[in-house]
């Protein structure tokens, strides 16, 4: 009689226990929208986040539901296509990000590296023990944790700010604008590599071609 009164007690609760887990879920993605459509810091101006993100966001709210979690223990790629909650990389893996979607987050371990150049994410990106974060393009917002990591900056303009907290704002390759906010960064190296603006390229290049046609 003890045990039946024991088991009916777990079924009058197990509801419970289910609607908590789908709120849980629910409050999951609910905070990456919130990420993105939330105000975010530049320097002392505080900007909005473009109206497309939040719709972009809203629109893939169903597919970001059903993503999964991917493990990487050798060389991989993210690409178009390929939509993915949580990204972990392992060993000396390195994982090429050149499209797709992932959600929310990113985790590195050992001494893998990962490779972000495209595609479209807003996610925490958790580096561990000695992994290497490349980063070129693909980001707007994020935030980033690199622990004892390496994270290396391709782009023009970088600066390091602080607003509450230490964040990096610049541009990448293609002149898409970029806010990344870092935590955890006494023990990390962060690195920026400046990278001349096209029209600069471009001027080298025709000063070299001349230098050549003059001695030619």
């Amino acid at each position: 009689m003890g045990k039946s009164c024991v088991f009916e007690s777990f079924l009058a609760i197990l509801p419970f226990f289910s609607c908590f887990f789908s709120f849980f879920q629910g409050l999951r993605y609910g905070i990456m929208i919130l990420k993105i459509s939330l105000f975010l810091r530049k320097g002392k101006e505080v900007v909005k986040t473009r109206l497309w993100k939040i719709i972009f966001a809203i629109l893939l709210l169903p597919v970001w539901v059903n993503a999964t979690t991917i493990d990487f223990y050798t060389d991989g790629t993210i690409t178009d296509g390929n939509v993915f909650d949580t990204v972990n990389i392992w060993n000396t893996a390195t994982v090429d990000m050149i499209g797709g979607v992932v959600t929310w987050s990113f985790n590195t371990y050992n001494t893998s590296t990962l490779n972000i150049s495209g595609g479209d994410t807003s996610a925490f990106i958790n580096l561990h023990d000695d992994s290497i974060l490349n980063l070129s393009g693909g980001i707007e917002h994020a935030w980033i944790y690199p622990d004892t990591g390496t994270v290396n900056f391709y782009g023009r303009d970088l600066i390091m700010g602080e607003y509450g907290e230490k964040y990096v704002h610049g541009y990448w390759a293609d002149g898409t604008e970029f806010t990344i906010t870092l935590a955890r960064i006494e023990n990390a190296n962060i690195v920026f590599h400046e990278i001349p603006e096209p029209a600069t390229i471009s001027l080298l290049l025709a000063g070299i071609l001349g230098v050549r046609k003059f001695r030619g």
